[in-house]
């Protein structure tokens, strides 16, 4: 899935494929392939030690979920985070 999206966007933006011949370019193709379409896009966590998150309170056995679409896609971390 990922690299079949990478693979497109690579092939979308003009210039992209060129600028993947370098060596130099490629981790960092890579890299943004797996922030832009990454097969995971949720991780499940048990609390194992009480802690606050956002200002709530969370105790050991709580389940939580990380989106990492929505953080791949964060304004503040991202420029232009629905542009590959």
């Amino acid at each position: 899935y990922t690299l079949g999206i990478l693979v497109h966007e690579l092939l979308r933006e003009p210039g992209a494929w060129a600028a993947v011949e370098d060596p130099a370019y490629v981790a960092a193709a890579v890299e943004e392939g797996l922030r832009f379409a990454s097969a995971i896009r949720h991780d499940f966590r048990i609390v194992r030690a009480p802690v606050e998150i956002a200002g709530r309170s969370l105790a050991p056995g709580d389940r939580v979920v990380a989106s990492l679409e929505s953080a791949n896609r964060d304004e503040r971390a991202w420029a232009q985070p629905e542009r590959f």
